[in-house]
């Protein structure tokens, strides 16, 4: 892992308007779906002792940095 992402996600437009966000930091990769009133859909894909895990759910963005918390989340807003 690289150990300084910065907080800055590639943007994409999904066809029908939804913004998307992605982190990557070497392997691992954060995929951030946005929905109208403040819902959000993510997935956490990363490599551990050589293993793909990925973990998906559907939270609001208030809750977003809690759900994320088992997955080192402040790598992926604010760097290590």
């Amino acid at each position: 892992m690289s150990g300084n992402i910065g907080g800055k996600p590639a943007l994409a437009l999904a066809q029908d308007g939804r913004m998307i966000a992605i982190w990557q930091d070497g392997a691992d990769k954060l995929t951030i779906e946005f929905f109208p009133q403040d819902k959000i859909r993510y997935l956490v894909s990363q490599v551990i002792d050589g293993e793909r895990e990925r973990f998906a759910g559907d939270t609001s963005i208030g809750r977003l940095s809690q759900v994320l918390s088992p997955f080192e989340s402040a790598r992926w807003f604010n760097g290590r």
